[in-house]
């Protein structure tokens, strides 16, 4: 059963790993732009610092999640595995 929850720093590496993996499948994303580490600083000093965001959770395991600005969605993203199971609806 999955779980919403606010995700916190000690969730940081799953989000931004998910996003990696999410952004590779965009067509014409060049996945050589940014590292893994990358990835970790710019949510580790950026986003959790500037959005709120909340995540669905099978058990430990993040499947997607949301950032939050005032009046706009600033990510989005859900674990390839999970697509269309309504997670990102």
């Amino acid at each position: 059963m999955s779980a919403i929850k606010k995700l916190t720093v000690d969730h940081i590496e799953q989000a931004a790993t998910l996003h990696r993996v999410a952004v590779a499948l965009i067509p014409g994303y060049d996945t050589t732009l940014y590292s893994a580490d990358e990835y970790h600083i710019f949510y580790r000093y950026e986003v959790i610092l500037e959005d709120e965001l909340w995540g669905v959770f099978d058990g430990s395991r993040l499947q997607g999640f949301i950032a939050l600005l005032p009046g706009w969605i600033d990510h989005l993203y859900v674990d390839p595995a999970t697509h269309r199971a309504g997670i990102g609806s």
